[in-house]
């Protein structure tokens, strides 16, 4: 992903966050959605929390990840309801961002994986499962300050979105 990341670069000539911004994020609809500490600052967002030696819970000021891994996730931050924004983008066959071919290629299974309660397979981005013969699409990630998942189901124009942050053990 990080890779990745860096052939965005090279492609568009953009640092990794302005293409995203630019590119993906500003166009779907998700402003909310940033990269940048400078710009969480100015959001309501929570911050991630440690548990101190003492057993008291504090504020985690130093970023778990550096930037330079970024593309993979680590430097996103966002609400669920944007979240479900973006996940619009899955559902509406691309919403002028993606081709509906783009969209279809990452629907599709590439890779059977062991059966887990997220993936039977991963596609190009998000996982796959069938539950009671319905597919869900999703795809998640955890940091130092917290997890999110976003899942969509294609045939029935839903998603849902959640972001937790908790005091993580020191």
């Amino acid at each position: 992903t990080v890779v990745s990341g860096y052939l965005v670069e090279r492609l568009t000539g953009m640092e990794w966050d302005r293409a995203l911004r630019e590119r993906l994020l500003d166009p779907a609809g998700v402003p909310g959605m940033v990269t940048l500490p400078d710009d969480v600052i100015h959001r309501r967002f929570a911050v991630g929390h440690v548990r101190a030696e003492n057993s008291n819970v504090q504020v985690l000021h130093a970023r778990p990840m550096p930037r330079a891994i970024g593309p993979a996730g680590s430097t996103l931050w966002s609400t669920a309801t944007d979240l479900v924004r973006f996940a619009r983008t899955f559902l509406d066959g691309g919403l002028e961002v993606l081709s509906a071919a783009a969209v279809d290629a990452m629907h599709a299974p590439q890779i059977a994986v062991p059966p887990t309660l997220l993936a039977d397979h991963w596609g190009l981005g998000p996982y796959r499962k069938t539950w009671d013969g319905v597919v869900l699409h999703g795809h998640s990630g955890t940091t130092t300050y917290g997890s999110s998942y976003l899942l969509w189901v294609p045939s029935k124009g839903f998603a849902i979105g959640t972001v937790v942050y908790t005091p993580t053990p020191r």
